[in-house]
C-alpha cells in the first residue's frame, strides 16, 4: 500500500493476507490491509 507521510503517519495497523497462498495452484499475489485512524470533518 503506497501512502504519503501524512497518510501513513494514521497508519494503525497493517497485514497480509497470506490465506490465499494456501490453495493447491496459489497466484504469487496477496491481499493486503492496511488500517487508518481518520477523523471526518
Amino acid at each position: 500500500i503506497l501512502a504519503n507521510n501524512a497518510l501513513a503517519d494514521k497508519c494503525t495497523k497493517s497485514h497480509i493476507d497470506i490465506d490465499p497462498r494456501k490453495n493447491e495452484r496459489p497466484s504469487d499475489h496477496a491481499p493486503a490491509v492496511s488500517f487508518f485512524d481518520l477523523k471526518v470533518k
